[in-house]
């Protein structure tokens, strides 16, 4: 932080704006507000906050993350919160982000999918692919009842 910008904690923690005060330095604002949202999820106003930060600096992935972790905090309510965002991310979004918020718009997003890998999300479980971790399967061994006594460690021989 530079010895002229102000601490996010003073500034953005006594606010009702959604846009930062451009004296604090955007690296300080995103880290607070990361914090913030990551212990009150469900404060539109943070999340709000952090969208607009990253549309003024012009962090398209940043932006993307902090959109999805509103988004997962609506879950299926606010679609026209939803669509506004999209608007007002939409110059500085690549068009693969747009695409998959476009085709979220109405159903919206919940913590138990597959989300994209995006880094800066405070609120993704971070979980890609199957959530299949284990697949069991019975096999039938023959067992040797005089090796098995001979041997506390004997394992049938696999198929």
């Amino acid at each position: 932080m530079s010895l002229s910008a102000i601490d996010p904690a003073f500034v953005l923690g006594a606010t009702q704006r959604l846009r930062v005060d451009p004296r604090c330095d955007v690296r300080d604002a995103a880290r607070f507000l990361a914090v913030r949202v990551a212990h009150n999820p469900q404060d539109l106003r943070l999340h709000l906050q952090r969208v607009h930060l990253f549309v003024d600096s012009g962090q398209a992935d940043r932006l993307f993350a902090a959109v999805i972790d509103l988004w997962v905090t609506l879950g299926a309510k606010g679609r026209e919160l939803r669509a506004e965002v999209i608007r007002l991310a939409e110059a500085t979004l690549d068009a693969g982000q747009l695409e998959y918020l476009r085709t979220h718009l109405d159903a919206g997003l919940n913590r138990n999918m597959t989300l994209p890998v995006i880094g800066g999300s405070v609120l993704d479980r971070g979980l890609m692919g199957s959530f299949s971790l284990v697949k069991r399967e019975r096999v039938e061994r023959e067992f040797d009842e005089a090796r098995a006594a001979e041997d506390p460690f004997y394992v049938p021989e696999g198929p």
